[in-house]
């Protein structure tokens, strides 16, 4: 009898012991297959970030001078204002880019065959609003009022044109970019390649 129960005994313990092995082995597996998810997850994401601050490099630096240049303006001070202030972060952007075999200028290069043509617009279209606004602003110094007190009319808004917008960009490059929404976004997604 103690025979029968010592091997009963043996048979549970055995048969706890292959299930515990079976269940860490099925845990371990399935941990390993959710670890490497997150972490295709978290790539995925940090791809996304890449290719958006890319992309953004892009509008600033190549896009609108393109435009400008079409508008019969060079842009000087802009690119080279944005070059150095975000001197570190195009540095960054390259250097997570070097790491998947390409560099940030070959991304560039392939963005001004591909998405230059539906992006023009937007940056005219932008440059117009920019110097809109500016003129708000002016009118509403002049007149001693707030913005939001300015009368908008269609007079103003025939005397807009894509040149002038390109030499403000051009002549007020910091005061775009400083303490801007899209220093505040760029800045932002910096952080998410960490």
């Amino acid at each position: 009898m103690k025979i029968k129960i010592k091997t009963t005994l043996l048979s549970i313990t055995s048969i706890a012991i292959l299930i515990g092995i079976v269940g860490y082995s099925f845990y371990h597996i399935n941990n390993k297959e959710n670890i490497k998810s997150e972490i295709e997850n978290s790539q995925s994401a940090k791809d996304l970030q890449l290719s958006i601050l890319s992309g953004m490099v892009y509008r600033h630096l190549i896009a609108y001078s393109l435009v400008c240049k079409e508008a019969g303006v060079e842009l000087n001070k802009y690119p080279d204002y944005f070059s150095q202030k975000y001197k570190t972060a195009i540095q960054k952007i390259n250097y997570q880019w070097e790491q998947k075999g390409t560099s940030l200028q070959g991304k560039l290069i392939y963005f001004d065959k591909k998405i230059y043509p539906t992006i023009s617009q937007d940056v005219k279209k932008e440059l117009i609003d920019l110097e809109r606004l500016t003129a708000k602003y002016v009118l509403a110094h002049q007149q001693g009022v707030s913005v939001d007190k300015i009368k908008w009319t269609d007079k103003l808004e025939q005397k807009l044109n894509l040149k002038d917008a390109c030499i403000l960009l051009d002549e007020e490059a910091s005061f775009f970019l400083d303490q801007s929404a899209f220093d505040n976004e760029f800045s932002d997604r910096l952080t998410e390649l960490d």
